[in-house]
């Protein structure tokens, strides 16, 4: 078989269309971070590296100079590249979810870069969860039931790994009930959980879950409750438990 090859010729493809790179991106390219830096199949290396701390698509942020970079991250091997990048800046940096610093959020104000920051550089430890926490209905020791997790994992700063995985079960968690809090008419989508329920003789969901007894979700939802919500969220909801 004959193979041949062809030169495309023209400028390339923007690498985001929201973030033109500014001059301070060649400090995190000088340690090891190219803007755009991708790791190819996202599942693949999620298997290859059971260890890591995995950010697709992440966002470096500063206070002074908003959106730094882009890319993919690994916090268990760049946490090094990023302290040098910040040593060589002189600035703290704050790195970002896809969704938190994409979409129009390239230019987020100060308050909302510390609020979203999953990591920064200058410490060992992120806080988990407090705006999901205010938003749920629930305190600290209900969600950590919930989630089968710490109530310390949810109000104590965790170690990168800990709290990234708390996030994810959380959010999961909001996902599958958000929806039916909102359908329901319910200030807060925890509230459904504290709510008593005519088939549990009055009790609440959470009663029944506190006691160690097995939570029925499709039956004390109701076909029309679960439907919308059950294949994105309460069969994510049960895998994580």
């Amino acid at each position: 078989m004959r193979w041949r090859t062809l030169t495309l010729s023209g400028p390339p493809p923007p690498r985001d269309l929201e973030f033109a790179p500014a001059e301070a991106a060649g400090k995190l390219a000088e340690v090891g971070l190219p803007v755009g830096r991708c790791f190819g199949s996202k599942s693949r290396y999620r298997e290859r590296h059971r260890r890591a701390i995995f950010l697709p698509n992440a966002n470096v942020f500063s206070l002074r100079r908003r959106k730094l970079w882009w890319g993919d991250l690994d916090l268990r091997v760049d946490r090094r590249a990023l302290e040098a990048a910040a040593r060589r800046l002189r600035e703290r940096l704050y790195v970002l979810s896809e969704m938190d610093g994409r979409f129009g959020r390239a230019e987020l104000p100060v308050s909302e870069i510390k609020l979203r920051a999953i990591w920064h550089t200058g410490g060992k430890t992120i806080a988990v969860a407090r705006k999901q926490l205010g938003c749920s209905g629930l305190s600290a020791g209900q969600i950590a039931l919930l989630l089968r997790v710490r109530p310390g994992h949810l109000t104590r700063r965790q170690p990168p790994e800990v709290a990234l995985e708390v996030r994810r079960r959380f959010t999961v968690l909001e996902d599958a009930f958000g929806s039916v809090g909102s359908r329901l008419g319910l200030p807060k989508w925890g509230h459904w959980w504290l709510k008593p329920h005519s088939l549990l003789d009055g009790r609440s969901p959470f009663d029944q879950l506190a006691a160690g007894e097995e939570v029925d979700l499709i039956k004390l939802l109701g076909p029309e409750l679960a439907r919308p919500c059950w294949l994105i969220g309460l069969l994510l909801w049960k895998r994580i438990r």
